[in-house]
């Protein structure tokens, strides 16, 4: 019996895709922050926190999408990482809610998901992660479940 894997291509990428969105949204953050606290309805100080957070992690998820062999423990703390940014986001909501504007909320909303969703993805493949030359072996053999394996 084959075994449904993930689409191991996003799966090698994943990393890039999160150093990516990391850093393009916290560059833009911090660039635009003197008009996106307007716009936000929020304060100078927590755009800039949103926007530095963005790129340290950003920075972070890049420095491991580098390399040839990645530590699973370093994937779990990227993992990790980015559940606390969902629940920061979450819990910002509620605390700005009454000042900020729907596009501040939409923003941090959508933050949450994202973080969300590639926290689980994260976790969820982190032997993956942790090494692109197993990852690359996976694509090439079909995968069995290791019942059928121990009858061959």
């Amino acid at each position: 019996m084959v075994v449904a894997r993930p689409d191991l291509t996003l799966m090698r990428n994943l990393l890039w895709v999160d150093s990516s969105a990391g850093l393009v949204v916290g560059v833009f953050v911090l660039a635009l922050s003197p008009w996106l606290g307007g716009l936000y309805g929020m304060s100078r100080a927590l755009i800039l926190g949103i926007g530095g957070a963005n790129v340290v992690y950003g920075l972070f998820a890049l420095s491991l999408a580098r390399r040839q062999l990645r530590p699973r423990p370093l994937i779990a703390l990227l993992a990790g990482a980015n559940a606390a940014w969902a629940i920061f986001c979450v819990i910002t909501v509620a605390a700005v809610w009454p000042s900020a504007s729907w596009i501040g909320l939409a923003h941090l909303g959508l933050e949450a998901l994202f973080g969300f969703g590639l926290a689980v993805l994260e976790w969820r493949h982190r032997d993956l992660l942790a090494n692109r030359a197993v990852s690359a072996r996976h694509a090439r053999e079909p995968r069995q479940d290791t019942e059928h394996a121990r009858h061959r």
